[in-house]
C-alpha cells in the first residue's frame, strides 16, 4: 500500500516485482483518489504459489 497516485510508483512496482519473481500474482489491485474522500491512495493484493 502507497499514499501515491502515481501508477510508477504502485502498480509498475508490483508488475516489476512479478517479472522478477516467478510463482508471485497480482490478486488485487484497487486506487483510492481525493474523489473517493481521502488524500488518495494504492493497494495491491499478492499472492505466492
Amino acid at each position: 500500500m502507497t499514499c501515491s497516485l502515481l501508477h510508477a510508483e504502485n502498480g509498475a512496482q508490483l508488475r516489476d516485482f512479478i517479472a522478477r519473481h516467478p510463482g508471485w500474482r497480482l490478486l488485487a489491485e484497487r486506487l483510492w483518489t481525493p474523489l473517493d474522500g481521502g488524500d488518495g491512495f494504492y493497494a495491491g493484493c499478492l499472492s505466492r504459489g
